[in-house]
């Protein structure tokens, strides 16, 4: 797979959007953020199945536990270490063939796995910072060598 034409545009108007929107699980959460850059970048929205079928955190964290039950079964939480989230993260980006980097390699559109605020969170590389979906609206930026960024894929 790789990136289409004129994706940078397309992932421009998508970060300008995301900086006014409310964070909301099922509808505008970090992990459904991943997945609009995917589609930014790709055209193909690997969350298209499982959007606006869950709405709060608990029900987040059921559909999350109940993607990665039968390959970590271990993952009981959602967010802490080993949890749901970090697993889900891995698996899919391991089945895409998205390659982990360093961080201070990352580009445009490329996927992190950050600790931000002590909550782990899914974000994308703008540059020379990442963003990640701030609970209380928009977005957090941090820079790409903040210790924070813990696992960093290379979207095509």
């Amino acid at each position: 797979m790789s990136r289409l034409d004129l994706w940078e545009d397309r992932f421009a108007a998508l970060i300008d959007a995301a900086e006014k929107r409310e964070f909301h699980y099922g509808n505008f959460d970090c992990v459904l953020f991943a997945c609009d850059v995917i589609e930014a970048l790709t055209g193909q929205d690997p969350a298209k199945d499982h959007r606006g079928k869950y709405s709060g955190e608990e029900e987040a964290k059921n559909m999350l536990l109940g993607l990665v039950a039968s390959k970590a079964p271990g993952a009981t939480g959602l967010y802490g270490e080993g949890g749901a989230l970090e697993k889900l993260a891995d698996d899919f980006a391991r089945s895409r063939g998205y390659e982990e980097i360093g961080r201070m390699f990352a580009q445009r559109g490329d996927i992190a796995l950050g600790d931000v605020g002590g909550m782990k969170g899914l974000g994308a590389c703008v540059g020379r910072q990442f963003v990640f979906l701030n609970p209380a609206g928009g977005l957090v930026r941090v820079p790409l060598s903040a210790p924070m960024i813990l696992t960093v894929w290379r979207i095509c």
